[in-house]
């Protein structure tokens, strides 16, 4: 009977400091994403207010209507999981 009371209580040991260490890597891999999160907005920010007008300052006209065109073609032709029916934010 000692032996299946050592046991016991030896299990609930290993289950209690795994449940602790859950708990300790979640909140690790929370404060992990959260950091990314920052950087990608960060990183839209200044695609959006900056790159995006680069190539207003840099191409001619005919390159840019060329482009202009180039960005609807791959608009109209994106997978659907990136499209607003389904539930994706690119509006």
């Amino acid at each position: 009977m000692r032996e299946i009371t050592s046991a016991i209580k030896q299990m609930r040991e290993i289950r209690g400091f795994q449940k602790r260490n859950t708990a300790r890597e979640l909140a690790e891999v929370n404060e992990k994403m959260i950091v990314v999160q920052d950087r990608l907005e960060k990183h839209n920010e200044i695609e959006e207010t900056e790159v995006y007008e680069w190539a207003d300052l840099l191409l001619p006209m005919a390159e840019r209507s060329a482009l202009n065109e180039k960005l609807k073609k791959e608009f109209t032709n994106l997978p659907p999981r990136f499209k607003k029916d389904h539930g994706s934010s690119l509006e």
